[in-house]
Order: C-alpha cells, then sequence, then structure tokens
C-alpha cells in the first residue's frame, strides 16, 4: 500500500495561490469560470452521482453538459478512462447549487461516444482520415 503523505510533494501555498488566481483571470462568479471552459470536456461531482460531458451552455444558475455520462466509478483521477459510467444519451443539465466539483481529471478526457473514440483510433493508425 502507498502511504500518499510521504509520496505527496511539498506545495508552496502562495505560489499555488497565485497560479490560481491568475487561471481565473479576475472571474469571480461560478457560472463565469465554467463558462470559460465552453467546448471542453469537465467532470461534475454532485452530493450524490458524478457526471462527464462537454460543457455545452452555462446558464445563470445551471450548466448543460453535451454527449454526458454518468460516472458511477471514476477511479484514480489520472486513470485514461473512468471505471464504470454509463451513456446518458444526450445532453443533461445541472443546477450550480448541485454542483460541489467542476474538475478535469485526466478520465474525464476519455472519448464520450464511440464516434469520437473510432475517429480518434483511426487518426492514430493512419494519416487519411478517419475509416468511414
Amino acid at each position: 500500500m502507498t502511504d500518499v503523505a510521504n509520496d505527496a510533494k511539498e506545495v508552496d501555498p502562495k505560489a499555488q495561490a497565485d497560479k490560481i488566481k491568475k487561471m481565473l483571470n479576475g472571474l469571480t462568479k461560478f457560472g463565469e469560470i465554467i463558462n470559460s471552459h465552453e467546448g471542453q470536456k469537465i467532470a461534475v461531482l454532485c452530493a450524490r452521482y458524478q457526471y462527464r460531458g462537454v460543457v455545452a451552455h452555462v446558464g445563470e444558475d445551471f450548466i448543460v453538459l453535451a454527449n454526458a455520462r454518468s460516472v458511477e466509478i471514476s477511479g484514480p483521477s489520472a486513470k485514461a478512462t473512468p471505471e464504470r459510467e454509463d451513456d446518458i444519451g444526450g445532453f443533461v443539465i445541472i443546477k450550480h447549487d448541485a454542483i460541489e466539483i467542476a474538475y478535469q481529471p485526466t478520465w474525464s478526457q476519455a472519448p464520450l461516444s464511440f464516434e469520437e473514440d473510432a475517429v480518434s483510433t483511426s487518426n492514430e493508425d493512419s494519416t487519411d482520415g478517419p475509416v468511414a
């Protein structure tokens, strides 16, 4: 078993705070921060469920994730794909108040659909483009 406390690197709190402030670039509201990720894949942790998808729209009090999936078991954040998830079959609308964490673990970037997976695989195997 790995001792996480001993494996963790010491982080300078001031340097980390400065990095976060620079990343937020003056954004102060949750919706503004999420909106800055529009078109990107993210993971959203709510009280009971975890979702991943593409930020399609940010409203005053909600976000819309396209190509959404319900993540049942994520596994380690650095893992390439979640351990178990279900395709929701479209989009999901999530109230800002329901969101505990919005983040981008490595597994949140995994393909969201069979077609996306086929395109990324075929692009790696060939320079001629996706196979039809």
